[in-house]
């Protein structure tokens, strides 16, 4: 059932999350690491009401796979990344139709964005056959528009620091 499997995958994500505490965080710094579960949109504006905008180094954004909710997510937390930080897609090509598509969403997002953010990773299929191939480099380490791509669902992106320019009237 559904439900049966929302259960099973959260207690895998917490299982994830203590093995990352008890491996790479030191214990003191256990408390540190909060995770938030439930509707994404409330809880994305409680986090900046108590932490601030510009306030996390790293975020991760796996929840819904619902187009409109992934660009939501996208916006919300993009307050939230300090500059230089990173924001990392999950799931970045699932297309769930009648869902929508988490790649549209994140490309809409980037494009929303693309002045103040440099794309890092990005997935891709490596088989050119596949329906999902998007004419990546086939060999590792090489690049296009300086964005590696990697074999594995998801999508990096750094917050640079934004300097307007001089010669821009306001």
């Amino acid at each position: 059932s559904n439900v049966a499997s929302i259960v099973s995958a959260e207690q895998r994500f917490d299982s994830n999350v203590k093995i990352a505490l008890d491996k790479f965080v030191d214990k003191k710094d256990h408390d540190k690491v909060v995770v938030w579960k439930g509707d994404s949109t409330r809880h994305l504006y409680e986090i900046e009401k108590q932490y601030g905008p510009d306030s996390f180094d790293i975020i991760y954004i796996d929840g819904s796979h619902e187009q409109n909710q992934v660009l939501i997510d996208g916006l919300l937390a993009y307050k939230l990344l300090s500059p230089g930080g990173f924001i990392v897609f999950d799931d970045y090509q699932m297309d769930q139709f009648p869902l929508g598509s988490v790649k549209l969403a994140v490309d809409i997002w980037y494009q929303l964005n693309r002045n103040n953010i440099k794309p890092l990773y990005k997935f891709s299929s490596k088989d050119p056959d596949h329906p999902m191939y998007d004419g990546a480099p086939q060999f590792l380490n090489q690049t296009r528009n300086e964005t590696h791509y990697l074999d594995a669902s998801q999508a990096w992106f750094r917050k640079l620091t934004h300097t307007p320019s001089k010669a821009r009237n306001f």
